[in-house]
Parts: structure tokens; sequence; C-alpha cells
């Protein structure tokens, strides 16, 4: 069986000056190995969002079509989507009901920008209300169902009097944090073997933190509005929640297969409660704990993983818990110069794991002819030197050059007529006296060598040494011409 591959994949990133020079803004290059690699959509939750996080990301017109549609669903309810997306003020996610449609507009435009350029999910996984996101992803939810649905879990959690809560995020798996929490306390989200979240009321949340952290051990509070998620804590927003979900989600579809569940157990997936995305599966995702851990188990070793939310929060805990042949892909990060570079070069990453996302589709449609102004991009396409490439070399003394050539031999011919006088037991045989004078004269063995070291024949000197002679006599006659095999070796 025979494999190919490409050696590497480059790519560049270009922008043009106002006086018409075309500049590189990002190029990078790896090697792939030609082998399709399976591609995972992960969502992830609360906590991505930041000030400002939609300003920049709208001058995609995919994705600005996107939050304008899910704007105009929101703007009946006293909802400024845009201004939750491009103010640069960090109070307004203080409103828990901001940060929930605020992702998930995010998530829908980044979503849509995946699905012009043809990258197509084998598989998909969410964490906590990322698993909005993947229901439409799967084609289970249309836009306006999942930014109603993000709303619908905002509203009722600013609506319900939940106790004063608080969650941290623990530098220990499920199995090492369980037995040390307090019973006040529960493990909220299973995130890796080396990382949970743990929900609890707030004053008992901050000692417990206290007491981790004097122990060595990783534990830090998180933003989420006093709110104890997917804990005990917040059971008394199901039925409310599962009301408001059931006005919105009016004919639930069936989950794909594609689609990996982090809020029931694994062994339940072919249960009823498991099989459709509705009112009461999202109301399980909020009430239950994350299976995070559990389920990500499922991504392949070689997978490519690319992480759909305001700002890639999965990424540590990914790259901790998947094998290193992962290639993990984040679409944003939060505070960055340049939203729209960052996500343009991670298209780019994309490329060179195999896949071939059309980036046109990110541009205005080129008319023909162009006017004369439009900068020329043949001056970028080029050898790229930054990288030093393998290539095959040999050396010389570690091997030896051999030689072998075929050579028609006919007394018609001037240069052999001398094998005619060669008279042994009154015939004409070529004799090994004769070929002695073969190899002095040398002409057709100077053609052997030459022949495969690509020199001039007649302006060489040969010394041959050993040369064997295989047969030793052998007859011809004058309207026949003979084979003579000639192999030669370099000697040492």
């Amino acid at each position: 069986m025979i494999k190919s591959g490409i050696l590497g994949d480059s790519k560049t990133k270009t922008h043009t000056k106002e006086e018409g020079q075309t500049v590189s803004l990002a190029e990078n290059c790896d090697y792939y190995p030609g082998i399709r690699r399976p591609v995972w959509f992960v969502y992830s939750g609360m906590g991505s969002q930041w000030a400002g996080m939609g300003a920049q990301l709208m001058r995609i017109p995919i994705f600005a079509r996107a939050i304008k549609k899910c704007h105009k669903v929101l703007e009946p309810k006293g909802i400024n989507l845009m201004n939750i997306l491009v103010e640069p003020d960090k109070a307004i996610y203080d409103n828990i009901l901001n940060s929930f449609v605020g992702i998930a507009a995010v998530q829908i435009g980044l979503t849509d920008v995946l699905r012009e350029l043809n990258v197509v999910p084998d598989n998909i996984i969410g964490h906590s209300v990322g698993e909005m996101g993947c229901a439409y992803a799967d084609g289970c939810f249309t836009a306006e169902e999942m930014i109603l649905s993000a709303y619908s879990r905002g509203l009722i959690s600013v609506q319900t009097p939940f106790i004063k809560g608080a969650m941290a995020a623990v530098g220990l798996g499920y199995k090492d944090i369980v037995g040390l929490c307090p019973p006040e306390i529960e493990v909220a989200c299973h995130n890796g073997p080396e990382s949970s979240t743990i929900s609890g009321p707030a004053d008992v949340m901050r000692a417990f933190v206290q007491e981790l952290t004097a122990k060595g051990i990783f534990a830090k509070e998180v933003p989420c509005s006093n709110i104890a998620y997917h804990s005990r804590y917040i059971a008394e927003a199901g039925p409310g929640l599962q009301q408001y979900l059931s006005e919105v989600i009016k004919n639930p579809k069936p989950r794909s297969q594609k689609w990996v569940s982090t809020s029931i157990p694994r062994e339940k997936w072919d249960e009823p409660e498991a099989k459709y995305s509705s009112a009461e599966y999202h109301t399980n995702n909020l009430l239950r704990c994350v299976l995070f851990e559990e389920t990500s188990r499922l991504i392949p070793s070689n997978a490519v993983v690319i992480e759909i939310a305001p700002h890639g929060l999965l990424q540590a805990i990914l790259k901790r818990s998947l094998s290193q042949n992962c290639v993990h892909i984040p679409l944003t990060r939060r505070g960055h110069s340049d939203p729209v570079t960052f996500l343009l070069d991670n298209i780019g990453k994309l490329y060179q794991t195999g896949l071939m996302p059309d980036v046109r589709v990110l541009y205005p449609k080129i008319e023909f002819p162009v006017s004369t102004g439009t900068p020329m991009l043949s001056h970028l396409v080029e050898w790229m030197h930054s990288e030093k490439w393998p290539l095959p070399k040999y050396a010389e003394p570690n091997y030896r050059k051999a030689s072998r050539r075929r050579i028609i031999l006919s007394v018609h011919d001037e240069e052999y007529e001398y094998i005619t006088g060669n008279v042994i037991d009154d015939s004409r045989k070529l004799s090994a006296d004769a070929i002695e004078l073969l190899r002095a004269k040398n002409t057709a063995l100077k053609r052997t060598y030459a022949c495969s070291n690509a020199e001039n024949w007649f302006r060489m000197r040969l010394l041959l040494r050993r040369m064997k002679v295989h047969k030793r006599r052998v007859r011809y006659e004058d309207s026949h011409s003979y084979r003579l095999h000639v192999s030669i070796a370099q000697d040492g």
C-alpha cells in the first residue's frame, strides 16, 4: 500500500494599505500527513462572555447578518442585543440574562460562518449552556429558537429568588474533589481529569475555597451572578424554565448521532428523555451536573477540535484532557486587539489540518473585470524560506556506483574489425585476448561508465582493475553481430 501526503501547507492573511500596497498580516506553515481528521465542534458556556466581544466581528457580513436577525427577535422583549455585544462597558454582564443571550448570539454567528465556509462537524459537544449551541449546529434549533431559549434561561435566572450562591473552579477532577466537599457543596461540572467546578451557598463556598488554597490546591471563585448553577439550590427554577421553553420549542426535533450529550449519562442516551432537543432536555441541562469529562473521552486522538464561543474558555482543559495529537482551534480570544484577524488566522489553521474552508464567502463577490486600481497578489506567491524542509541526501563515501551496458559488436564496424584477425584452431573466435584488446581500446567501457556518470566519454581516462571474462571464447560469423554485456563497479 502506498501512502502519500503533503510535506507542508502554508497560509497567509493579507491586507491592502491605503496606498495600494498588499502586505501579509499573518502567515504560518505546518506539516500535513494527508490523512483526514475527524472534526468536533465544542460549544463552551458561561464565563466566555466579555465586554465588546462582538464589535469587531460585525465586520464579517455573515456574522453581522446573524446578529441582526437575533437582535430583531429580542427587540420586542426590550433587549438591545447590539448594545450587549458591542459596548465596552463591563457592567453590562452583571445582568446574567445579558450573558446568556450574548453568548448564544456569538455562537449563532460563528456557526453560520463555519457553515458558509463548508466546515462540517463529525460530532458536536457542549458544556452547560453550550448545549444550546449544539442544538443549533445539529439543526434542532433555528436561530430564533436558540436566542429565545437563551433568553428564557436568563429570564428565569433573574425572576427566581435563589439563595445567595457561588461557584468556583478547582484544580482537581471529580473523583478527587467529591470526597473533599462539605455536604452543602456539590460538584457542578466535571470538566476534566484535573478540573472541576463546584457550586453551593456563598459563605460555605468562600470558606472551602480558602481551605483548598491553604492546602496548595488551585481554587478560584468564578462570576455567576450569585447563582449556584447545576446544583439542588436552583431546583425551583425548573418548572418555570420548562414552561418558557415549551413556548419556544413547539415541535422538538430529534437529536442526531453527531450531538453527544453532556447533561444525560451515556447509559441513558437511548432513553426518551435524551432523544429530542426538547424543553425537558434543556431544563435538565440547567439543573443537573455537567458531564463534560466523561463525554469528551469520545473525542478521537487525532481530532480537529474547534471551540465556538466568545472566548476559548475550554482550551486549557481540552489540551490537558485530550491526546497531544488533537489540533485545538479556538475561533476567538478575550480582549484580542483584532478579533477578525484572530478568526481568519484560525480558519487558515483549518486548511492546514486538511479541511478546505471556502474563504471566498467571507468577502464581497468579485465582479469582473476588476478596476485598474486593484492590487496584485502574485508577488505574495513564493517559496517560504522561513521553514527548513528535510531533503534526501546521500553521502557518496557510503555507497558504490555501478554501471551496466550492453554493447553490440560487429566486424563490419570499423571500431571492431580487428577481431577478424583473431584465429584459434582454424576458426575465428572472440577470445580473452581480444577482450583484453577491447579493454586497451576501452571505448565501449568508457561509454558504459560515462553514461552512468553524465560525463563526456572521449575526454576521460579510465583505469580498470580485476576484470573478469565470464566466457573465454566465442565463435563468430561475419554475418552476425554479438552482444557484449559490460558491468563496471567503482573501486573502493
